[in-house]
């Protein structure tokens, strides 16, 4: 999904912390449970206005700049 620039809903662990910017080019939650999943659902469908396709993308390519 983000690759194609699609803002995420994902655990917070791993490669994604390099990638994903919580609230910008995605959501963030914390445990691998049904509660965590549920609050960062509802943080997103909030955030979800300030989130585009095209902000995730912006964001990706800098990185991508910075990372070559």
């Amino acid at each position: 999904s983000q690759a194609a620039g699609c803002p995420v809903i994902t655990l917070a662990q791993g490669g994604v912390l390099e990638t994903v910017v919580d609230g910008k080019t995605g959501v963030f939650f914390e445990k691998p449970e049904v509660r965590s999943l549920t609050e960062s659902i509802k943080r997103f469908q909030k955030l979800s206005k300030n989130m585009s396709w095209e902000v995730a993308c912006k964001e990706q390519d800098r990185k991508s700049t910075r990372l070559n």
